[in-house]
């Protein structure tokens, strides 16, 4: 739901050319290596694999890329781990 929601403002931005929205953290990997991306929007629960630890892997595709969390569990305590693995 939250992904259609962000897919549709997406597609009325002019300014915007290029998005995909994956619901994997292979996926997102796999599009990160395929096209330069600015910004990704990170969910840290994923089916196949920690949104936490695919933060890095991210940055590493372009680490001028700012990578924003958007989750309903994180907690304190877990925003220090998410800046140190390079979350903005």
């Amino acid at each position: 739901m939250v992904a259609t929601g962000f897919s549709q403002l997406l597609s009325t931005l002019k300014t915007v050319s290029d998005y995909a929205i994956v619901g994997t953290a292979a996926a997102a990997l796999s599009a990160a290596r395929d096209i330069t991306y600015d910004l990704f929007l990170l969910d840290i629960s994923l089916p196949d694999g920690s949104g936490l630890e695919l933060i890095s892997a991210l940055k590493a595709t372009n680490e001028l890329a700012k990578v924003i969390v958007i989750s309903g569990s994180i907690n304190p305590s877990m925003v220090a781990q998410l800046t140190g693995q390079g979350a903005d």
